[in-house]
């Protein structure tokens, strides 16, 4: 059922954005998307239809894919990104350092964003090892131009130690739990001043 069930999830999430973003606001919507779903060329069919349908702003999308999905027949999961890419939509590697593929990988992908896993953070307080490693990810997505997200911030701490090592954008449960679609809007309205700043929510 993971491919009408993906379908369903796409068409829902772009229209929920589409409407909120047609009050005046930006917000934009991560999309988990399975490894069956992308060794299949539905899956262009799928996005680029529920972008047309919800008449959202494709760069206002983001498609959530794992190290795992990518390294699956990697010549062809290449080819379906790249076609995605021209969609407009962007491309995201979730749970980044948990996979077992190449680095050398990552520069053939037509990635935008790293979202480093929240194992790296839980452990950024006590561990100066997890700190190196978070380190290294900035490194690594600046030099390929990719905005860095850290998954699973906590604490203050987590949030200053992350916003110093130069994390483009941060998600948890210190900024808010999950939200549905009409807590969104408010949370954005009172959402702490901070440039490490996402608002993870179930739209």
């Amino acid at each position: 059922m993971i491919i009408p069930v993906g379908r369903w999830v796409l068409e829902t999430a772009c229209r929920a954005a589409a409407s909120r973003n047609a009050l005046g606001h930006r917000i934009t919507v991560a999309v988990n998307v399975s490894p069956k779903q992308l060794q299949r060329d539905s899956i262009i069919d799928d996005v680029e239809s529920a972008l047309s349908l919800s008449a959202l702003d494709p760069t206002m999308l983001v498609l959530e894919l794992t190290e795992t999905t990518l390294m699956r027949g990697a010549e062809d999961t290449i080819a379906r990104l790249l076609r995605l890419r021209r969609s407009g939509a962007r491309l995201a590697i979730d749970d980044f350092g948990t996979g077992f593929s190449s680095l050398a990988y990552l520069q053939q992908f037509p990635i935008d964003v790293l979202k480093i896993d929240q194992s790296f953070i839980a452990g950024l307080v006590d561990a100066g090892k997890s700190r190196a490693i978070i380190q290294t990810f900035v490194k690594l997505g600046r030099a390929l131009h990719l905005e860095v997200v850290a998954e699973g911030i906590k604490s203050e701490d987590q949030r200053s130690q992350l916003e110093a090592l130069g994390v483009d954008t941060g998600q948890g449960y210190f900024f808010w739990p999950p939200l549905d679609r009409d807590d969104v809007l408010r949370a954005r309205s009172g959402s702490r001043k901070s440039r490490l700043h996402l608002v993870e929510g179930a739209l």
